[in-house]
């Protein structure tokens, strides 16, 4: 299996997550009913306040919030096309609705941008140890004339 077919593969898994229904489960898991007005009657009008559960806001706007994974996906190896563990991947994608969290877009960007820091870190520095066999330590200071 080539690279290309893996990474479609894992798009269109990602695609699905879009309609299931542990999504929006999470989202409802914490929502809040709250009066916003009075109708023309005189009742009450009410409307779903959605809590972000990095910051502790709340929005009216649904949309406004995306649900996160607590503990990361993480990443397919693809250096490795044959020895790709798919069952792990797909149980992790879609887990339990205790490892998800309604964030809203400020809170999602962070942790995703920390996250991502974290692998890029990790990966350059088990990229260095690979190579550090290869250079020394030793300052070569140059020649006073």
């Amino acid at each position: 299996m080539d690279k290309k077919t893996i990474k479609h593969l894992q798009q269109l898994l990602r695609q699905g997550t879009i309609t299931w229904h542990i999504k929006n489960q999470a989202l409802n898991k914490d929502r809040e009913l709250r009066v916003v007005g009075t109708k023309l009657n005189g009742q009450p009008k009410y409307k779903y306040f959605y809590k972000c559960q990095g910051c502790s806001t709340f929005t009216p706007h649904k949309e406004l919030l995306e649900v996160d994974h607590i503990d990361a996906i993480g990443h397919l190896d693809i250096s490795d096309p044959f020895n790709i563990d798919w069952k792990r991947y797909i149980y992790r994608m879609y887990c339990s609705i205790t490892n998800l969290q309604a964030l809203c877009n400020l809170c999602h960007k962070r942790k995703s941008s920390t996250q991502n820091a974290s692998i890029r870190f990790q990966r350059k520095g088990l990229m260095r140890e690979e190579f550090d066999d290869d250079f020394t330590d030793e300052i070569i200071e140059p020649d006073l004339l």
